[in-house]
């Protein structure tokens, strides 16, 4: 599988960061970023070892919102999928 390009992640000392990387489009959101954000939720609430998500962007702005442009490929990539609403956050516990 490729890596993707719409955005990068990474771990360091129970941080796990998600970066936006598409500067050239204002970092407009695209459902392979709103697909790998929906992991590292869940990858947070799965993993002991990980303790903060930090969601970070590359470039001038941290996001124009969400990409229209690729309108086509967001019923398929969002359908039934709320944040709010996912399985990993009703584990999350503030310590």
């Amino acid at each position: 599988m490729a890596e993707p390009t719409d955005f990068r992640r990474s771990e360091d000392n129970g941080v796990l960061t998600f970066t936006f990387a598409r500067d050239a489009k204002l970092n407009a959101v695209s459902p392979a970023m709103i697909d790998g954000l929906r992991a590292a939720v869940n990858e947070l609430g799965d993993r002991d070892d990980l303790k903060v998500l930090v969601i970070a962007a590359e470039g001038r702005y941290f996001t124009a919102g969400i990409d229209l442009n690729d309108s086509g490929a967001w019923t398929a990539s969002t359908e039934g999928f709320s944040m709010a609403s996912s399985s990993s956050i009703s584990r999350w516990k503030l310590r």
